[in-house]
């Protein structure tokens, strides 16, 4: 994957790169929709009122961090936390919620928190930055894959199999790096493409002995998977689940 991410940023065509992504996993290449989805980006200020403090922050965030059109930034208050992560929750729906910057430091599952202290005086605006410049990186292969793909439309293939990757980080408990994701993309968006236009599947060596093995992280592909087939109204053939599986399972790393 790191090195799919390294031709990637040497200018090498996508062809090549998807070729690098696979590599790894012992598969030959052969040569060779509805785009309504996609998400804004979102990133969350956070205070007990919603008003004072977090629209400042929501300010200092959009004059520092994002001159972007594409990502949005909103206050919320937190006097009641189950009812925050509820909204937070719902508004998943139609955003991709990038991190909450909050006055209260505290534990929130699946969104990346940077306490308004650390934003302020310490190393947040970098951190922030970072998570920002991802997500723009993210966008760039969609629109990238817009251009080598035929079936289906490459920044609607992004968005979704982010946020299967999302799903997949929650439930299985790991992290993903940048460049790991970067090239799951890449792998997702044209394995989509190859189903879409009937091509072969390839054969995955020993698949039920590989999923007897890895029965847990298979069944969550799996069933976040069906997400994809119902968007894309196809069918993803266990041994295209394999090999999504193994480049998870194969690169992951653990949450703390």
């Amino acid at each position: 994957m790191i090195e799919a991410c390294r031709k990637a940023a040497l200018g090498r065509e996508l062809s090549e790169i998807y070729r690098a992504c696979l590599s790894s996993l012992g598969r030959h290449v052969e040569s060779g929709n509805d785009p309504s989805h996609s998400r804004t980006d979102l990133i969350i200020t956070a205070c007990f009122t919603g008003e004072g403090a977090s629209e400042r922050l929501r300010k200092i965030v959009e004059a520092q961090i994002v001159d972007i059109p594409e990502i949005e930034v909103r206050s919320l208050n937190i006097l009641n936390r189950k009812e925050f992560i509820k909204n937070l929750d719902a508004l998943r729906t139609d955003y991709r919620i990038l991190a909450v910057v909050s006055t209260i430091d505290m534990v929130i599952d699946h969104y990346p928190l940077i306490p308004a202290v650390e934003l302020l005086g310490g190393g947040g605006l970098e951190r922030l930055q970072t998570i920002v410049n991802e997500e723009m990186a993210y966008r760039q292969i969609g629109l990238s894959l817009k251009n080598h793909l035929h079936k289906v439309d490459g920044e609607e293939a992004v968005d979704r199999a982010l946020a299967f990757l999302s799903e997949v980080e929650e439930n299985m408990e790991i992290h993903i790096e940048h460049d790991v994701k970067t090239g799951i993309l890449l792998h997702m968006g044209f394995m989509l493409d190859r189903i879409m236009s009937g091509e072969q599947i390839r054969s995955f060596d020993n698949l039920q002995d590989y999923k007897k093995t890895f029965e847990n992280p298979f069944k969550i592909v799996r069933e976040g998977l069906k997400k994809l087939e119902e968007a894309f109204k196809t069918q993803i053939d266990e041994h295209e689940v394999a090999y999504v599986t193994r480049m998870i399972v194969e690169n992951e790393s653990k949450t703390v």
